[in-house]
């Protein structure tokens, strides 16, 4: 969990997020970071793509790399439940 703890503080408005749904048909795409708390992280709004993601739990099952959480199943807004099993890579602005 410190590590995760690490990377929320390191994210912030105006990073993007790559996203990937590893479902039968694997969904992905790239947002950009609006809003960062201790319990999720939002992101600016486009048409059929995740609008919140939180944070993983103690107890969940994810693995942190670099900038990166994988084999992470996440509450989002699409249905209010666990989803399929997500990576989200955060990268800093250039």
């Amino acid at each position: 969990m410190e590590r995760l703890q690490e990377l929320i503080a390191l994210v912030q408005s105006g990073w993007t997020v790559h996203w990937t749904s590893h479902e039968a048909n694997e969904f992905r795409g790239q947002l950009s970071v609006a809003e960062v708390s201790v319990s999720e992280v939002r992101m600016n709004p486009t048409k059929a793509a995740p609008s919140r993601y939180t944070w993983p739990l103690a107890g969940d099952d994810f693995t942190i790399e670099g900038t990166a959480i994988t084999k992470y199943k996440a509450d989002h807004a699409y249905t209010g439940g666990r989803a399929s099993t997500l990576t989200l890579r955060f990268e800093a602005p250039r």
